[in-house]
């Protein structure tokens, strides 16, 4: 993962980024009328050399293990809302091996992957729970 790495769902703005001696990944949630920063979140149980890209879907974040094997898997989710880790072990499919940008557009409910030149989109197949 890169040095910090931007989210955005129909919540908020999510910046994803490790503090310089920690390996657990951090996740900030910031308001982007005054990019204020609401809350951050540490997620020990996340170590950020073990994923390589993450997107946030209706408050949870995903993370991808890997951008440049084609079968790989989305490992960990984290719902920022009910405060609550799952191994989901989802299966990505990194299409050209090489997937730069991978994130989730809040407005038209999609996923959009920029991978080897090509832009890609693929519906998340969401299961919606009450609380």
């Amino acid at each position: 993962m890169n040095y910090f790495d931007l989210a955005i769902d129909e919540n908020a703005l999510w910046v994803m980024f490790h503090y310089q001696e920690e390996h657990f990944l951090s996740v900030a949630k910031v308001d982007i009328n005054n990019m204020t920063i609401y809350e951050t979140f540490n997620l020990t149980m996340v170590n950020h050399t073990d994923v390589s890209n993450g997107i946030v879907i209706c408050g949870t974040i995903y993370l991808i293990e890997s951008t440049s094997e084609q079968s790989t898997y989305i490992s960990s989710a984290f719902d920022f809302y009910r405060n609550t880790y799952s191994q989901p072990l989802i299966k990505w499919i990194n299409l050209y091996k090489n997937a730069n940008m991978i994130s989730y557009n809040a407005y038209d409910k999609r996923i959009y992957i920029y991978d080897h030149g090509y832009m890609l989109t693929v519906p998340p197949m969401l299961h919606w729970l009450a609380k």
